[in-house]
């Protein structure tokens, strides 16, 4: 995948384990901002406590804001539908729409080791066909480069059927064992966001926050 340079936006994603402390700081440090809608524990939907606040204290001094699910995959097609639903329902009690970037489910880890590759991208093809038909807008999908090798590249059948999404990838040049830029995985060549570091500081925000290489433009994060 490609390497990062002067001309990448720069911003941050935050949950409900950070605080923003400063908000007009932060809009001078960061040009874009994520932030957690919601996460599923033990297979339920369940929302970030601090998402609404997040969302109007960033947009009352301009950040660009998206936000994303923290989804936890499994073998029940029907469940990925029930949380595309309910995370495009918490996008809409925040934003007008679904916000001014790109809304995003987050692919990390599944709800049971067991499950297949086949089943995991199953889950999150029918997670992103829902909530493309509700919201009428594309889908980005954040993951580990760890995680797709994990996941046997997320090949089914010879082909890649993720790759068509939108890839915000996090790997951490930061750990001896990681290269300089992602490489090329999952049928993706290319990132539109990555998350290059899980312990950043910046002012307006309390410490540690994820750090992120967006675009070139903010055209190309809104989709």
């Amino acid at each position: 995948m490609q390497k990062a340079t002067e001309q990448n936006l720069f911003g941050a994603d935050i949950s409900e384990f950070q605080t923003i402390t400063d908000a007009e700081a932060l809009a001078k440090e960061v040009d874009f901002l994520y932030m957690r809608a919601s996460t599923s524990r033990f297979g339920y939907f369940v929302d970030d406590r601090k998402f609404l606040l997040h969302a109007a204290e960033a947009e009352s001094v301009g950040i660009p804001v998206g936000a994303y699910h923290y989804a936890l995959p499994s073998r029940d097609i029907g469940d990925a539908a029930r949380q595309a639903e309910a995370f495009y329902n918490r996008l809409k009690t925040a934003f007008s729409g679904t916000g001014d970037l790109l809304p995003v489910v987050d692919v990390e880890q599944p709800l049971d080791k067991s499950i297949s590759t086949r089943q995991l991208v199953n889950w999150v093809i029918a997670f992103r066909d829902t909530f493309e038909y509700r919201a009428g807008r594309k889908l980005m999908l954040y993951t580990g480069s760890f995680f797709i090798e994990l996941y046997d590249d997320f090949l089914v059948d010879g082909v890649h059927p993720l790759a068509s999404m939108p890839l915000w990838i996090a790997m951490y040049p930061a750990l001896p064992s990681n290269p300089e830029f992602p490489r090329d995985a999952g049928g993706w060549n290319q990132w539109r966001v990555w998350q290059f570091s899980d312990s950043g500081r910046l002012d307006g925000v309390s410490y540690p926050v994820d750090l992120n290489y967006g675009p070139e433009t903010l055209a190309e994060l809104r989709g």
